[in-house]
């Protein structure tokens, strides 16, 4: 005997609050799907993965794709608005845990 559950507004069809009723194929169309009316782009590349493709160009070094990367989680992490001292330890903490993560030693060579 099985049971078949379904979400409310259907099968594929996701609730999102503030957007309404959104289907899976709109995923690739996030800019309309928010109301903006403009597509997002087909392929979006993070900001790490724009330095790791620098690195491989060998546009940068690895040690100038660590500070872009810790720039950028500075950044996102709202880092600005920490006092100095703290700002400066935890650029620390971001640039050990880089340093010392072994899938990014990969990707970085």
């Amino acid at each position: 005997m099985s049971a078949s559950i379904k979400p409310p507004g259907g099968p594929g069809v996701v609730g999102v609050e503030g957007l309404g009723e959104v289907a899976p194929s709109a995923a690739t169309h996030v800019g309309e799907a928010a109301g903006t009316g403009a597509a997002a782009p087909a392929s979006v590349q993070s900001p790490s993965a724009a330095l790791i493709a620098k690195l491989d160009a060998g546009e940068i070094t690895r040690e100038q794709a660590i500070d872009g990367m810790v720039a950028e989680a500075l950044s996102a992490l709202g880092a600005g608005k920490l006092p100095a001292a703290q700002r400066s330890e935890l650029e620390g903490v971001l640039r050990a845990a880089l340093a010392d993560d072994p899938t990014l030693n990969r990707l970085l060579g």
